[in-house]
Parts: structure tokens; sequence; C-alpha cells
């Protein structure tokens, strides 16, 4: 569950009116008409905490909250503590004078996990935590991060119906045609001597178009330069000026479909990732899949993902001439084909599947459990909870795992 910035008020007070109500929570009626309430959201965490602590059934569900961007901390006014159904949760809230959610969330979570073992490690931080870096210190062991995973069958170039040319590690002469006609369609110049690197991402600070923008590097003619994304019209208008006065080496499309980013990593020959912040990011991982190299900083999901040198170029600090430097650094290598072709075929051959993660949310999941019984003093969790494991274990064909 994602923690979000802006909470929708309505939403969390219907859902907050089911558990009033006694509504089952795991009904087909309830999970369309309150999936927050099964989601365990931030605040949802907090009513099972707090008014709901001495609740027979939802006194003893355990709880795992999931932080994706913590930039997104649902901040209220005090005087909205009513509205929230959380009276007694003020102290966990208070927030230099606002009420935060997450917060709470974070506190009466049983675990807490994020998208990549180093944002884990950023957001104890006074410079990564968004101001909550001792909240998430003070979590110690219940505290994690997960690498997130990629469809690695959705995202595969050896089958990809979306793009012109299929192609895999051993024969890459089908990305050669991709790169090849996406150059025609979008009236760059078709060369396939020139390196085309690739941005898919939304128009936003973090995302470092500030370093895209300041370095100037879209004015090198050693390269080409596609972006793909929507946000904010000042990133846009900037980005559409260098594309008006280089047309033949700057293309951009200011709508985002998911299909365009399948064609767009299949002909691109790096990727611009120079996020400011980056709890896990996907899209490196996908280019790597389709042998785009990725320029990254070393931020979050970011560094946990891509090997300097081996299958792309990691940078440090966030500043224009450091992400110019790194571009520089891939312009060259492309120029050496034998070099720049064996770190694609090694980029092509990364695991980015789910597998990792489902086991590390597997012992997450019975972590919770195991702390929610010690706490509630019981030997099994709540009877239907109890069940709903059972049938779920039933199903996939293996152990049951309640004691």
């Amino acid at each position: 569950v994602e923690a979000r910035g802006v909470v929708d008020v309505g939403d969390f007070l219907e859902a907050h009116a089911l558990i009033r109500e006694g509504a089952d929570p795991f009904g087909a009626v309830d999970l369309a008409r309150g999936q927050r309430l099964v989601d365990l959201a931030a605040g949802d965490v907090l009513h099972r905490g707090t008014e709901h602590a001495e609740h027979p059934f939802f006194g003893q569900v355990p709880s795992v909250l999931t932080v994706h961007n913590a930039g997104y901390q649902g901040h209220f006014t005090r005087d909205a503590l009513p509205d929230l159904g959380l009276r007694t949760a003020q102290a966990a809230l208070e927030w230099y004078g606002l009420l935060n959610l997450l917060q709470g969330g974070l506190r009466f979570a049983d675990e807490v996990a994020t998208v990549s073992p180093s944002h884990a490690c950023e957001l104890r931080t006074e410079d990564g935590g968004f101001g909550l870096h001792e909240t998430f210190g003070a979590l110690g062991e219940r505290f994690t991060g997960i690498l997130n995973g990629i469809d690695v069958d959705a995202w595969n170039p050896g089958c990809d119906p979306l793009i012109p040319c299929a192609y895999s590690v051993d024969d890459l002469t089908g990305k050669a045609r991709c790169k090849a006609e996406f150059q025609r369609r979008n009236g760059l110049a078709i060369d396939p001597a020139v390196p085309l690197f690739a941005m898919s991402a939304r128009l936003v600070e973090q995302k470092g178009f500030d370093l895209v923008l300041g370095s100037k590097i879209l004015a090198r003619r050693d390269a080409q330069w596609a972006i793909l994304g929507e946000g904010e019209p000042r990133y846009r208008d900037a980005l559409a000026h260098w594309a008006a006065q280089a047309p033949q080496h700057v293309t951009c499309q200011f709508t985002f479909v998911e299909d365009d980013e399948h064609r767009l990593l299949a002909a691109a020959d790096g990727l611009l990732m120079p996020s400011l912040y980056e709890p896990c990011g996907l899209t490196q991982m996908r280019a790597q899949r389709y042998g785009a190299l990725p320029i990254v900083r070393r931020v979050g999901g970011l560094a946990d993902t891509v090997e300097h040198g081996v299958t792309g170029f990691v940078f440090d600090r966030y500043a224009p001439d450091a992400l110019a430097e790194a571009v520089g650094a891939a312009i060259r290598l492309h120029r050496e084909r034998e070099r720049w072709t064996a770190r694609v075929r090694e980029a092509m051959t990364r695991d980015f599947g789910w597998g990792g993660a489902v086991r590390h949310y597997d012992a997450l999941y019975e972590g919770a459990l195991t702390r929610r019984r010690a706490l509630s003093g019981t030997r099994g969790g709540p009877p239907r909870v109890e069940r709903e494991v059972e049938r779920a274990a039933e199903r996939e064909g293996r152990p049951v795992c309640v004691a």
C-alpha cells in the first residue's frame, strides 16, 4: 500500500464507517466499497492500533505497511482529527504542528517495508527521510527494504508483440532494426553509429529533469535524445524548445502510453534516470532487459539494480556536470562496439523478476503474524484470518503455515 500525500477524506471516512458497522473485511461488497480497509493503508493501521485496539477481530489483525514514496505522507491540520475517527491517536500523529498519517501508521504497524534495500537505508537519514528519519530509525528490525520486480514475460524483447522486431541476448540484429524504425518514425537522423538515449519518466523534479536541462546534454550532436512522459509545463516547454531547435537529434512525446515505452526501450542504446531520489524505479530494470544501458544517480533502487561499469553508468552528485560526465563516458564507450555490446549482453541477462521479492515478503508476513500473536497473547490470529490463510494455501497447493 503506497503512502499518499493527499488523502481522500471521504474515502477514508467510508472505510472507517465500514469498521464501525461491523463489516466483513473479506466480503466482496466491502472489497469494492472500502478497499483501503482491507489494504491497511497508513490510516487503517492507525485505526487498528488505536480506536480498534480492543476489537475482537481488528485488534488482532497483523499489519504490514509498505512505503513506496515517503515524500507523500498524508498531512492534515489538527482540527481534522475527529473527522478522521482518530481521537486517541493525536500523540502518534503530531508532526511539526500538523497531523501526519504516515508517521502514525509507521508507529503502529507490526512490520514496515519499502521498495529497495538502499532506500530503506536512506529513509533512516536526515537527508533522505523526508522529515521522518527518526521514526524510520526507531523501527529497528521491523523496517526492511525489499526490491520490487518487473513482469519479465511482458517485458521480454524476444517475444514482445509491441516492438517492430524481436531480438535476444544471442542475436541483437532485431534491436538495430527497432532503433532504425524508431528514428524513422520520429524524424531523427537514421544512423546506427549515433547513440540514442531515452528518458521515460513523469516530468517532475524528482526524476532529474533539472539536471538534464541544466547540463545542456541535449545540445550534443554526437547523440540523439528521446523523451517520453507527461507532467509539469515548465519541463514540457523547455524540452519542446530543444526538440524544435534540433528535430533530427531530439524528439519528445508528452502523453505517456506504456506501449510506447516498449518501443522506446527496444530502440534505445541508453536510458537516463538522474533522479533526485528513487525509492525503487522500474524503468532501469526494463531498460536492461531491452539492452539499453542505464545512466543513473546512485540513489535508492537505482543503486541496487545498476552496476557501474558492468550494466550501466552510475554517478553520485546531484549536479548537472556529474550527469554530463556520465553521459560523456557512455558516448565514448558506444564508439567501442565490442565493449559496448558486451555490457549490453550482460545487462540483458540480469534477473529482475518477482521471485526474490516474493520470498522476502513471505518472510515479512510471517514476521508480522508472529509479532501480532505475541502482542495479543494468543496462539494464532483471529479465526477468520486463520481460515482465509488456510484457504489461500489450499488453493495454491502449499502447506498451511498457520500455527
